[in-house]
C-alpha cells in the first residue's frame, strides 16, 4: 500500500477515532477478498 493511503488510515483515526477505523479497515479487508465479487458487495452496501 502507499504512503499516502497509510497517511489517509492515520487520519481517520485521528478524526473519528477506533469504530471508524475499524470499518475502513473491513473494508479494505473485503476489497482485497472480493475481487471477483465487486459487483455483487456493491449491491450490499
Amino acid at each position: 500500500m502507499s504512503v499516502k493511503h497509510y497517511e489517509q488510515h492515520i487520519s481517520y483515526i485521528l478524526n473519528c477515532g477506533k469504530e471508524c477505523y475499524a470499518n475502513l479497515v473491513a473494508n479494505d479487508v473485503r476489497r482485497m477478498n472480493n475481487d471477483g465479487f465487486n459487483a455483487m458487495a456493491d449491491e450490499e452496501y
